[in-house]
């Protein structure tokens, strides 16, 4: 009896295994990038590889991952991303699981010839979930903090917060219908302290402009910036033609005797300076975000407005080639999309800030503060780092890298944009509550 109880087992597995089906294939790896197939030992992906319905896909540290769907889809993974491809069959919408980390996808205005009106594809996390109809888009998660986000490039997409609930695909796509709608150039978050995801915002343009280019996701470098033809008329200036429309108008007479007539574009201000909408956060149009974070950075009142779009610029972030956000001096960033500066005895405070309408932010030198506690593990023991007393205080567990309860450590200001919370074998270190204090050693 148990012999056939097993056999009938085996043939349960045989089968199901069987049934898997190839939906993309690897067109690229970048580092090192990993795949478990169901039932199957893990492997190494590389060019060329079938990846099959129900894979969980990791990649390493600056690594990327690209993949060509069956119906010509193409999908990038991104570097400490970890994705699982639940669903993906011809009769019904897919199904593309984010569990960290970020992708950036071209989805088929075809897929499927799904019925008009349907997803052809949903992407979720646990605190989000997006309704895929033809689209290029950015999609992000972060298990620290529970938040998700979705930056939208072309087509369209339904953004809701993630009830957690599973679904079946007509049942996710009642729950994103009930979501935002974010059209090319906006941005939505949602997370597990927020009750709706925020109100899709314009991202800052200089951010926008660097990602549209960044398909790949690549972040290994500064790329050399190829020199464009202006666009702006000889006799003009950048500035003269970003500004408000009466004054263009009047300095195009001026220079070269003639009066055009512009259609001047209806902007909505109380809407581009943010606030809440119809019981919706709406951040400012133009805020930046910490993609890998899913954080909006503040607009202050210190941010300048361009009356043509209806869109601010902050001076507290400039923007790198691949779109990440760099603070202005004094400031620091962190992995988890904390914001951080010196107190007056150089102790490291955390920004406390909410999504609010921008003449009601105050300058960010001027925000409240609280103590910066890093809640997970402490960074590795490799010399960078050392208790307050310089010792280990007789706790063995210090001799690991990891911090006695309560221990303060100094870290390198060098090394608090990028806290080393990696082991040697990869894996997270224990967890313990530390605080971070500037080295002036260094």
């Amino acid at each position: 009896m148990k012999v056939l109880i097993l056999c009938f087992l085996f043939s349960l597995f045989t089968v199901h295994a069987q049934k898997a089906k190839n939906v993309a294939i690897v067109k690229f790896v970048r580092g090192v990038a990993e795949v478990q197939v169901p039932g199957e030992a893990v492997e190494k992906l590389t060019k060329g590889y079938w990846i099959k319905e129900g894979s969980v896909i990791k990649t390493k540290a600056r690594s990327v991952v690209k993949l060509s769907f069956i119906d010509k889809s193409a999908m990038n993974i991104g570097p400490n991303s970890e994705m699982k491809v639940e669903k993906f069959a011809k009769d019904d919408a897919g199904v593309i699981e984010v569990l960290s980390g970020k992708i950036r996808s071209q989805v088929s205005k075809n897929y499927m010839e799904m019925e008009k009106g349907k997803s052809k594809l949903f992407v979720k996390s646990k605190s989000a979930v997006m309704g895929i109809r033809g689209t290029d888009f950015i999609f992000s998660t972060n298990k620290t903090n529970g938040q998700s986000s979705a930056i939208l490039f072309e087509g369209s997409v339904v953004f809701n917060k993630n009830d957690g609930l599973r679904r079946n695909t007509k049942a996710l796509d009642e729950l994103v219908d009930r979501g935002v709608r974010i059209k090319p150039g906006q941005f939505s978050v949602a997370g597990n302290g927020m009750k709706k995801p925020t109100f899709p915002a314009k991202l800052d343009r200089r951010q926008f402009n660097a990602l549209a280019k960044n398909q790949d996701l690549d972040s290994s470098g500064i790329k050399k910036q190829v020199k464009k033809r202006s666009v702006v008329p000889k006799g003009l200036t950048g500035d003269m033609v970003s500004s408000d429309i009466d004054d263009l108008k009047n300095e195009i007479k001026k220079k070269f005797k003639m009066d055009l007539q512009f259609e001047k574009k209806e902007i909505n201000e109380k809407v581009a300076n943010g606030g809440s909408i119809d019981g919706f956060v709406k951040p400012a149009d133009g805020s930046p975000l910490h993609i890998e974070s899913a954080t909006i950075m503040p607009i202050t009142t210190e941010s300048s407005y361009d009356q043509n779009t209806g869109e601010w610029t902050t001076q507290d972030f400039s923007i790198d080639p691949d779109g990440n956000l760099i603070p202005k001096e004094g400031l620091i960033l962190t992995d988890e999309g904390k914001l951080l500066k010196e107190d007056g005895s150089g102790q490291l405070q955390e920004v406390v800030y909410d999504i609010k309408p921008v003449f009601e932010q105050q300058p960010i030198e001027e925000m409240p503060t609280q103590d910066y506690v890093i809640e997970g593990p402490a960074p590795a023991g490799d010399g960078s780092v050392e208790p307050v007393d310089g010792t280990n205080s007789g706790d063995p567990s210090a001799t690991d890298g990891v911090a006695p309860s309560g221990q303060d450590w100094f870290v390198p200001n060098s090394q608090v944009n990028q806290p080393r919370f990696i082991g040697p074998d990869g894996n997270l270190l224990p967890s313990t509550r530390v605080k971070v204090k500037v080295n002036r050693q260094n």
